[in-house]
């Protein structure tokens, strides 16, 4: 399996994305995790350090499953 990871622009974080997004890849060593987008891509985790999740998305296919990540508590709820 093939995720995407995307990081919004972190202008108002509150969570230390980088280490979740850690915690959270370490509990899945089998999956490959990647910073760039494209076609053989399965799952998509946009990583929003806030509620406003502004992070740019529309370059993602629509048919994709996406997660739009704001917290740490959502991270920690995903199942791959």
């Amino acid at each position: 399996m093939k995720v995407f990871i995307k990081y919004c622009g972190g202008c108002n974080p509150r969570y230390n994305r980088v280490r979740e997004v850690d915690n959270f890849k370490s509990k899945y060593e089998d999956v490959e995790f990647t910073y760039d987008y494209d076609n053989d891509v399965e799952i998509c985790l946009i990583i929003c350090g806030c509620n406003s999740a502004c992070a740019d998305i529309s370059f993602i296919d629509k048919n994709k499953k996406t997660y739009i990540i704001k917290s740490k508590y959502e991270l920690e709820n995903i199942k791959l």
